[in-house]
């Protein structure tokens, strides 16, 4: 691996992809759409934050990573804890620049919510039971309302800042699910280390299926159109219902890196909903 490609690894290119789509797509629920200029503060902002984030979190899993993930940039020895460090003060740094041309509360939001969350979560927080995971999930949800509020208008961003908070935290349990044979190795106290597999699986089909059941909410209290729900059903409704009952079945082995790609992906066909439901 090339030093040029252990820092587009470190960044964790398809993570950064995906905050692309989702700054694009929370512009696209605005009419008229908004400025590019915003736009592109906007997701230079979130991109930066997100690789700077992501470099810190390989700084504090590198033993974890050397069982769970041994060809990560960090691990695999392609870069040293000190090229990794100054990834993340320079992406961090960028960013947060970027967030002062987005307006004040935004740079707020990046810079002393956003930005401290980050590291205080690799730091101490990632191996702690659900602590992590749910703050880890208000970042992310956290991405639609900084959005939002750049674009002009918060309320737009409420929906599905709800939802991605609760996608994620369904996801980042399954991911903890994923890696629970390094994480008790580390001693890390994750959920699954701590009440075990079965009970972990029981409470993620439980929070699927209580999303599953807010879903059509946002059409009942008048947010959304009835083409919101005519999308939303099948294409999240389904796929999450289909998981939860995959999770309470017992089996020798579950693919819990299968179901958290799954759920990456899902998250925008919500999104896509949500765009019909707003301009149909």
């Amino acid at each position: 691996m090339s030093r040029l490609k252990a820092y587009i690894v470190l960044g964790r290119p398809i993570n950064l992809l995906l905050s692309i789509l989702t700054v694009l797509m929370t512009a696209s629920f605005f009419v008229p759409f908004p400025q590019w200029e915003k736009v592109l503060s906007a997701l230079l902002t979130v991109v930066l934050l997100n690789a700077g984030g992501n470099a810190v979190n390989d700084l504090y899993d590198e033993d974890i990573d050397r069982i769970n993930r041994p060809r990560r940039p960090l691990p695999s020895g392609q870069l040293s804890r000190k090229n990794v460090r100054h990834y993340a003060v320079i992406t961090f740094t960028m960013g947060n620049i970027s967030a002062l041309y987005t307006g004040w509360i935004p740079f707020v939001i990046a810079a002393l919510i956003t930005t401290p969350l980050m590291i205080v979560y690799s730091a101490r927080f990632k191996r702690r039971p659900l602590t992590g995971n749910l703050i880890i999930a208000f970042i992310l949800g956290l991405v639609f309302i900084f959005c939002s509020l750049v674009y002009g208008n918060v309320k737009l961003g409420i929906t599905p800042a709800v939802l991605a908070f609760f996608y994620t935290l369904i996801r980042e349990i399954i991911k903890d699910l994923e890696d629970i044979k390094g994480d008790k190795a580390e001693g890390a106290r994750t959920l699954p280390v701590c009440i075990g597999e079965k009970k972990t699986r029981m409470i993620t089909s439980f929070l699927l299926l209580f999303l599953v059941l807010v879903l059509p909410f946002p059409v009942k209290f008048s947010f959304y159109s009835s083409a919101y729900l005519k999308l939303v059903l099948p294409l999240v409704g389904l796929p999450l219902t289909g998981m939860a009952i995959y999770l309470l079945i017992p089996r020798e082995n579950f693919r819990y890196g299968f179901l958290s790609q799954i759920l990456k992906i899902d998250m925008f066909a919500g999104l896509a909903a949500i765009f019909a439901g707003i301009h149909f």
